[in-house]
């Protein structure tokens, strides 16, 4: 099973579009939860379940460009890796949008899909704090500025209020 429910009507209606490319045969429908709309996609498929076994990021990048999804690509990775911030600092307001994780590969693709919507930065590798045993000792982090953050979180919002 793979599914999703979430509040914005748009954003369930893209992630019908990938499983329907993925030639799945997705059901979708609209709850209730307090009050307000909820937009539920699902899918049952053994041979979803094989090709995800099997998926390689050759084959990502392959579904993405192809299909013109980076743009889906980053929002879902910000959603699972991904932190807008906002904190004062000494008076200042300092504001900040980050994304981390431990596959130098998945955060390079992760770039030149950012890359393609104007977004460029470096990928940093940051030493893991010790206070995380189980982990590994090190993660990648490719973060942006105030004013760049302000405006790749317009851009991932993208009327998803």
């Amino acid at each position: 099973l793979v599914g999703l429910s979430v509040r914005n009507n748009e954003f369930a209606r893209r992630f019908h579009k990938a499983l329907v490319l993925m030639n799945l045969n997705p059901h979708t429908y609209v709850s209730n939860l307090r009050g307000k709309p909820l937009y539920n996609v699902t899918a049952y498929s053994k041979r979803l379940f094989l090709w995800l076994k099997n998926l390689t990021l050759p084959d990502v990048e392959e579904l993405l460009h192809g299909n013109n999804l980076e743009l889906d690509f980053v929002r879902g990775f910000f959603d699972a890796e991904g932190c807008y911030f906002k904190f004062n600092d000494r008076g200042y307001q300092v504001h900040g949008l980050s994304f981390t994780n431990t596959n130098l590969k998945l955060m390079d693709l992760l770039r030149r899909c950012l890359d393609k919507f104007g977004f460029s930065n470096k990928i940093i590798k940051v030493k893991q704090s010790s206070n995380f045993p189980n982990c590994k000792p090190y993660y990648y982090r490719l973060a942006f500025s105030w004013r760049t953050a302000n405006k790749l979180f317009s851009l991932l919002r993208g009327g998803y209020d």
